[in-house]
C-alpha cells in the first residue's frame, strides 16, 4: 500500500522517526486498466458443412487480456476490402462483414463471432466503447481495434461476397431480365477485311496480354488462310472463329472438323451458315450425313453477323455433338466448355461483352451463371450450387422467368429439359477427354460418359476462371457484389 508521510502528530502514529510522529493516510482505490485484445491469440475458421461443403461464414475466436462481460452485441463491427467489380479500374473498396452472432467463450475471456461471409486477412474488427466490461466490470471506454492475421486474400474475398448482381442490363437479354434491351439483329456477315482485321487486333491482344505467344499467333492466321479450312468454312467470320480458338481450351475442335479425329475419320463435309438448319436447332447443328458418312455443322444465317470471338464458343460446344444420341449431360459438359472459351475471349478483349448481339448476351448470362457457382473449391467459381449470400440464385433480381437456377449446371439443364432433351447419360467422344484435361490440368486418358460425376471434375479442379479471372470477369460485365 502506498502511504503519505506527515509530520504531525496524530492518535494514529504508526512511527516516530526522528523523534517527530508521522501518520499513515491510504489513497483512493485505483480504478483496473481496460482490457485489451490480444492480436496473437485471434483465431479464424472458415466454416463448413457436415459433407464438407463450403459455408459463407467465418468464425473468429478474439480472446482478451482479462476475463470480460458482454454488454451490447451492436456494438461490434468488422471490415475488409474488396474489389470493386462495377469500377472501370476495379479499384479497392471497404465492405462491411456482418456480424450474425456473439457468444461469450467459455473460460470468460473470449468472444467467438459468427460472420456472414468468409473474412478477409487483415480485416478490422473494433469493439465500441461499452460493447464489454473488463474483469472489474467496468464497461470499456475506449475503442478496441485489432486485425484479423488470417483469412481470404482480396480476389477470394471479393468472390465470397457474391452473389454477384447485374448492374447494366445491356450486356444480358430479356429471356432473364425483362428490363434488358432489345439484342441487336445480326444477319449480315461482315467483310473479308474487316474479319482479317478484327482477327488481328484480337490476336494481338492476345499476345499482348502474354496469353498467346507468337507462333501460335502465327498459326492461327495460317489457318484462317489455309486452303483446306476456307474449302471447309467458305465464310471468313467462321473461318476467323476456327483460327481464334488457337490458345484456347476449344483448340481441338479445329482438329475434330477440319481432319480425320472425329468418330467417323473424316473431316467435315461444310461448317457454314445455312437455311437448312432445322427448326429445333437455336444456334446450329452438328449432323451425319446419310449419304456421305461425314459430319457437318450448320449455323442459323440470323447469326453471320455475330462476333467471331462467340461464334468460336459454338464451334468448342459443336465438335462434341459428333453422335446420336444427345442429353442433357452432354449439353451442360458442352455449354461449360463453350463458357470456358467464352471467358478466355473476354479476358483478352473485355469490350466484347458489350456487343448486345443474341450469342453475346447469351453467353454473357452464361458466364454469369458460372461466376455464381462453384461449391468444392469456395469460394472460387465452379459448376454446382455455391453458398451464395442473398439467396440461392445465380441470376439475383431476375424477373422473367419466375423460376430460380441454384447453379450453372441447374441453368443449363432446365434450359434443355424446357426443349425435352432426356435426362441420361450419353457416351463422350474423345476429344471430351481433351477438353476436360485442358479445363481442370488433368491428365485423365480414355472416354468417359456425360454425366454429373463429370461435372464433379469442373467444379473441384477448374482452372480458366481462376480467383483473379473470374474477378476480372465480372468487372467486365459489371457485376456487384453484396
Amino acid at each position: 500500500m502506498f502511504s503519505r508521510l506527515f509530520t504531525r502528530g496524530s492518535r494514529n502514529t504508526a512511527a516516530n522517526v526522528s523523534g517527530k510522529s508521522c501518520s499513515i493516510e491510504t489513497l483512493e482505490r485505483r480504478q483496473h486498466l481496460s482490457t485489451s485484445i490480444l492480436d496473437s491469440k485471434i483465431k479464424v475458421a472458415m466454416l463448413t458443412g457436415d459433407d464438407g461443403t463450403g459455408i459463407a461464414s467465418s468464425r473468429v475466436t478474439v480472446r482478451f487480456a482479462t476475463n470480460i462481460t458482454l454488454l451490447d452485441p451492436t456494438k461490434f463491427r468488422m471490415f475488409g476490402f474488396k474489389t470493386d467489380t462495377t469500377s472501370p479500374n476495379l479499384a479497392q473498396k471497404k465492405q462491411t462483414i456482418n456480424i450474425t452472432n456473439v457468444d461469450v467463450g467459455a473460460d470468460g475471456n473470449k468472444l467467438v463471432f459468427t460472420t456472414d461471409r468468409r473474412v478477409r486477412k487483415g480485416a478490422q474488427l473494433i469493439a465500441y466503447a461499452g460493447a464489454i466490461a473488463d474483469g472489474a466490470s467496468a464497461p470499456t471506454t475506449t475503442d478496441l481495434i485489432a486485425k484479423l492475421p488470417k483469412g481470404l486474400n482480396k480476389e477470394r474475398f471479393t468472390l465470397a461476397s457474391r452473389s454477384f448482381v447485374a448492374t447494366n442490363l445491356a450486356f444480358f437479354n430479356n429471356s432473364i431480365f425483362s428490363s434488358a434491351p432489345a439484342v441487336t439483329a445480326t444477319p449480315t456477315s461482315p467483310s473479308s477485311g474487316t474479319v482479317t482485321t478484327n482477327l488481328n487486333a484480337y490476336l494481338d491482344a492476345k499476345v499482348n496480354a502474354g496469353t498467346l505467344t507468337t507462333a501460335q499467333r502465327t498459326t492461327a492466321l495460317a489457318r484462317f488462310n489455309d486452303a483446306t479450312t476456307t474449302s471447309i468454312v467458305p465464310n471468313a467470320n467462321l473461318r476467323a472463329a476456327m483460327a481464334s480458338l488457337v490458345g484456347t481450351v476449344g483448340e481441338p475442335a479445329i482438329e475434330v472438323m477440319l481432319t480425320s479425329a472425329n468418330p467417323t475419320n473424316q473431316p467435315f463435309t461444310v461448317v457454314d451458315f445455312s437455311s437448312e438448319v432445322s427448326g429445333g436447332a437455336v444456334v446450329a447443328e452438328t449432323k451425319v450425313s446419310a449419304t456421305t458418312g461425314r459430319l457437318r455443322t450448320l449455323f442459323k444465317t440470323s447469326l453471320q453477323g455475330e462476333p467471331f470471338q462467340v461464334l468460336a464458343t459454338f464451334l468448342a460446344h459443336e465438335a462434341l455433338h459428333t453422335d446420336n444420341p444427345n442429353s442433357q449431360n452432354e449439353e451442360i459438359f458442352a455449354n461449360y466448355v463453350q463458357t470456358s472459351v467464352w471467358a478466355q475471349n473476354v479476358l483478352a478483349q473485355p469490350s466484347i461483352v458489350g456487343a448486345g448481339t443474341q450469342l453475346v448476351t447469351e453467353n454473357n448470362l452464361l458466364l454469369m451463371a458460372a461466376l455464381n457457382s462453384g461449391d468444392a473449391l469456395y469460394p472460387r467459381t465452379g459448376i454446382n450450387d455455391a453458398p451464395l449470400i442473398g439467396g440461392q440464385n445465380v441470376f439475383p433480381n431476375a424477373n422473367v422467368p419466375s423460376t430460380t437456377y441454384t447453379s450453372y449446371q441447374d441453368y443449363v439443364r432446365k434450359i434443355y429439359q424446357a426443349r425435352n432433351f432426356g435426362g441420361g447419360n450419353t457416351n463422350a467422344p474423345p476429344v471430351a477427354t481433351t477438353y476436360s484435361n485442358l479445363i481442370t490440368g488433368r491428365a485423365d486418358t480414355g472416354t468417359f460418359t456425360f454425366s454429373t460425376a463429370r461435372f464433379d471434375t469442373f467444379d473441384n479442379s477448374q482452372q480458366i476462371l481462376s480467383d483473379r479471372a473470374s474477378v476480372q470477369l465480372a468487372g467486365a460485365l459489371r457485376l456487384a457484389t453484396r
